[in-house]
């Protein structure tokens, strides 16, 4: 490869890095204040942003990034053109998938890591929405009371299981919790 070609891919890493900043930048300008948005640490809307173009990517779809004051309603990817409703949730340490208890909408929730770059975020484990409201509860340093499931519980599937789902449009109706279904 080039030397000019590499030179064009790293400019068009570094934009998209600068462009997935100012995304995270807006979105906490935007929820600073809010009493239902839940900041766990500084780095809360840089890591879910992160989680969210990992998910976009690897699936090829659109990430929006587009400001909305109420929040996302706990979706990030709407079923068209999935087949379900997707919510990430990415942390720099990523032990468990944790969803606070009385928003668990989405119908699928992804965990993700953060890798340091906003472009190296990867999606590690899945599960239904069944799965999440099945799982135990606590409260968390933030004052919100969270579900929780921990990154080796054999309920988390495995990122290859989504993928043929989502890139194949397979689905396995055994696997599929009832909620879905209807």
């Amino acid at each position: 490869m080039s030397s000019a070609t590499n030179d064009f891919e790293n400019e068009l890493v570094r934009l998209e890095e600068a462009l997935l900043h100012q995304a995270a930048d807006d979105r906490t300008a935007l929820h600073q204040g809010n009493a239902s948005t839940c900041k766990l640490h500084d780095k809360y809307d840089e890591q879910g942003i992160a989680g969210e173009h990992a998910f976009s990517q690897r699936y090829k779809l659109f990430h929006d990034m587009s400001r909305k004051p109420r929040g996302d309603g706990g979706i990030d990817f709407l079923r068209v053109p999935l087949l379900f409703d997707v919510d990430v949730k990415c942390s720099e340490n990523a032990y468990q998938l944790i969803v606070e208890v009385g928003t668990v909408d989405a119908d699928i929730y992804v965990l993700a890591q953060y890798r340091g770059k906003m472009t190296n975020a990867k999606l590690l484990k899945w599960c239904w929405r069944a799965d999440v409201l099945a799982a135990p509860h606590k409260q968390y340093s933030s004052g919100k009371i969270n579900h929780y499931i921990d990154r080796d519980d054999p309920v988390l599937r495995k990122i290859s299981k989504l993928d043929m789902m989502i890139l194949r449009k397979v689905v396995d109706d055994d696997d599929i919790d009832s909620s879905v279904q209807q």
